[in-house]
């Protein structure tokens, strides 16, 4: 790192040296309650400044509310109107925080409205990401503002906010147009001393006189200063043209977007907005919502942006996204977690059920990926992912599953849907009143990753985003196949399966005898189909998790994984003969004396056997005859999570 980004990461403040996506940008879901209610998304509004701006998602039309520090709470903007800003005491944003904003009791009916479902978005102002300004503009001469803290200035926004007016836009893309954020227009040809001007953003001179806000994003390109080694962009403002294909164009960001933002240049069409907490960026279906509309949300039972590693690829043929030699711009913002997990901020929780708890249960973050099942009797264990896509809040949705103990294709079951919000996930009818197991992941560097690929039927390389070499992974394509498992200390000449309790076979059919890197997974011909196929990535992170192996001794024997505390998660496999991969966790018990196993491979239960114990480094592992996790001589691989 350079020495001016070191000292602009040990100063904090609006740099954007060493902070995460997630300390600039959020997505955030709540229900209203028509009170007063505090949104926590960590952002720091108070001491740094930013604009929220919301949307009720479901019921009748209902305008946007725009919210920013430089105007303060209660002054309200319609992005789908020319209005003037409204002002409203205390009941709409009331405060901005350190950690986020509070509502009021929603005077206007249409941020905090009971039982309604809602959407925020808060970008913080930071260096290279983004920044406003209010100016008191005059007719007659050109007002001109600086965002050199910017670097590159990739879309700005300019409003009147003291009487009616247009939302101007221009975007980095062709800055010889303007586009109304209000409209579905067609650009236009912009005012000769309007928008990006290098570093400035110009208030053109035939403008009406009056006070105007201006909120300008950034665009990185190789030159974002994020993330703990202050080098990664967040932050991309391109264009593509349009291809009326269902499997192009291709975009490349450099990263795997969160939030997405699109609008069709040069012929008429709407701005929307897509994300990952609503089921938008992803394979499946859509929550679109559009700016320059008070519609609620529009659900397309097609895909439309399909995420990967390093962007997305449009695959909607209509014209909203993608008709032929048509141009789009867009503004994409990275998926969180640049930075590692710390011990306080485990990422991973294991729940367990045991009454009938409401549909509602907290985990403490937004889980990217749940695997589930009852532990009282047998039954299917099922996974799902955000980046295939769950149902969020009152949008139901029927959430794409996976089941880990079979080879059948991907299917949807409305009963078993999972929702999943900021603070945790909804259980169906079919969970909620059972005793149910829930093991939770979320994405970060180093502990754990998804991607979703299509092959060519030939070996071959795929990104990852994980930011280490794995030392676990799974494949398993979303039509009927076995589940691929590559384990470190398995090695890569050889693979297991995960519904299967057998040895797997030594074949470059799983991973071309290549094991993967801080970059990229190998995926041997036999798995690597032109079909879609999910692959979740698992790494060894200091304190938090292990992949390893051992060799058993016939007695027991403590299995030191670096941990502090003990284990919350353990899945153990025997690879030299027939095992099955047995899951314990700390929710069910992992104690001195017996616990149920949880076996992956088959759904069944291993009940009073005192197959492993705690232990403050990582667990302690037991012979016995029943599940022969500690044979003499026999060899096993594991993957450990930190209590």
């Amino acid at each position: 790192m350079s020495v001016s980004k070191l000292l602009s990461a040990a100063s904090g403040a609006a740099s954007g040296g060493g902070l995460d996506v997630d300390d600039v940008y959020s997505t955030f879901l709540y229900t209203g309650n028509g009170s007063t209610q505090t949104i926590t998304n960590n952002i720091d509004l108070a001491g740094e400044g930013g604009l929220v701006f919301i949307k009720r998602r479901e019921g009748s039309a209902n305008n946007w509310g725009w919210y920013d520090t430089v105007r303060g709470p209660d002054s309200h903007l319609k992005s789908n109107a020319q209005n003037a800003e409204n002002t409203q005491a205390d009941v709409e944003v009331k405060d901005f925080n350190s950690d986020g904003f509070d509502l009021g009791a929603d005077h206007n009916a249409f941020i905090n409205t009971n039982g309604g479902s809602f959407c925020s978005w808060t970008f913080r102002k930071a260096d290279k990401f983004f920044d406003l300004k209010s100016v008191s503009h005059t007719n007659g001469s050109t007002t001109t503002l600086d965002f050199s803290s910017l670097g590159t200035i990739g879309m700005g926004i300019a409003k009147r906010v003291d009487s009616s007016g247009e939302w101007f836009v221009q975007h980095r893309a062709d800055t010889s147009k303007q586009i109304l954020l209000n409209s579905s227009a067609t650009a236009t040809t912009a005012e000769t001393d309007f928008g990006i001007s290098g570093t400035n953003f110009r208030l053109h001179a035939n403008a009406p006189s009056g006070t105007y806000i201006v909120y300008c994003f950034a665009h990185n390109d190789d030159d974002g200063e994020f993330g703990s080694s202050g080098d990664q962009d967040i932050i991309n403002c391109g264009s593509y043209t349009g291809a009326a294909s269902t499997s192009s164009p291709t975009v490349d960001l450099g990263f795997e977007p969160q939030f997405v933002l699109t609008k069709r240049l040069n012929a008429t069409g709407n701005w929307i907005i897509q994300d990952n907490m609503r089921n938008g960026v992803n394979l499946t279906s859509s929550d679109m919502l559009f700016p320059n509309l008070s519609n609620a949300a529009t659900t397309a039972t097609t895909p439309t942006i399909a995420p990967n590693s390093s962007g997305f690829t449009i695959v909607d043929g209509g014209t909203n996204y993608n008709a032929s030699g048509e141009t789009y711009i867009f503004m994409a913002i990275r998926r969180g977690s640049l930075n590692e997990l710390s011990a306080t901020n485990k990422a991973f929780k294991v729940l367990h059920p045991k009454e009938l708890q409401g549909t509602k249960i907290t985990t403490g973050f937004a889980l990217d990926m749940q695997i589930a099942t009852y532990s009282v009797f047998a039954g299917d264990i099922e996974l799902y992912d955000r980046l295939r896509g769950v149902r969020t809040g009152s949008h139901t949705f029927n959430t794409p599953e996976l089941v880990v103990n079979g080879g059948g294709a991907e299917s949807t079951n409305s009963s078993s849907t999972q929702g999943v919000d900021n603070t945790g996930f909804e259980t169906s009818s079919l969970y909620h009143n059972s005793d149910t197991i829930y093991w939770n992941w979320k994405r970060a560097k180093g502990f754990f990753d998804i991607v979703e690929f299509v092959g060519d039927g030939s070996a071959g390389n795929h990104a990852h985003s994980l930011g280490v070499a794995p030392e676990m992974f799974w494949i398993r394509s979303r039509g009927s196949a076995s589940w691929a498992v590559f384990h470190a200390s398995h090695g890569a000449t050889k693979g297991l399966f995960l519904n299967d309790s057998g040895t797997g076979a030594t074949t470059s059919g799983f991973f071309n005898d290549t094991a993967p890197t801080a970059s990229v997974f190998t995926v041997g011909a036999s798995f690597n189909q032109a079909s879609s196929t999910m692959c979740y990535l698992f790494g060894s992170l200091a304190g938090i998790s292990k992949c390893g192996g051992y060799t058993g001794n016939g007695s027991s024997q403590t299995i030191n994984c670096g941990f502090s505390s003990g284990s919350s998660y353990v899945l153990i496999k025997r690879t030299d003969n027939a095992g099955g991969w047995h899951a314990f966790d700390s929710a069910r018990g992992i104690v001195a004396g017996n616990e149920q196993a949880l076996l992956y491979n088959d759904a069944s239960k291993v009940d009073n056997t005192d197959s492993i114990d705690p232990d403050n480094s990582g667990f302690i592992v037991n012979q016995n005859t029943t599940t022969n996790l500690n044979d003499n001589g026999a060899t096993y691989i594991f993957y450990a999570i930190a209590a």
